[in-house]
């Protein structure tokens, strides 16, 4: 299924996102629902990206990339109490960039 929105942090609720939605949009309303302030892009020097990557500035990672993992950490533990199994939604940092065609 999709991956999850935090809802309330404190009470551990979460919601999924609707089915869809590019990365950059998901990661986007992730850190904006955690209070993260936190740029997330679907272009990098003015080219679009593929729907399932996405951009964020090295210096906000630097500064709050710690405290976004430890989020989507607990995203992927809920994921799994939610929908059963062993997988969850998961990010690469550093890949290779892939342009949209």
């Amino acid at each position: 299924g999709p991956p999850l929105l935090p809802a309330n942090l404190q009470e551990d609720q979460w919601v999924h996102v609707e089915a869809g939605v590019s990365l950059s949009q998901y990661l986007q309303r992730f850190v904006d629902a955690a209070g993260l302030p936190l740029e997330v892009y679907d272009r990098i020097d003015g080219q679009h990206l593929v729907p399932y990557q996405a951009v964020i500035p090295h210096l906000q990672w630097n500064q709050l990339g710690e405290a976004f993992r430890e989020l989507f950490r607990r995203q992927r533990a809920a994921y799994r109490r939610i929908n059963g199994g062993t997988s969850a939604p998961a990010l690469k940092v550093g890949v290779e960039r892939r342009l949209a065609s």
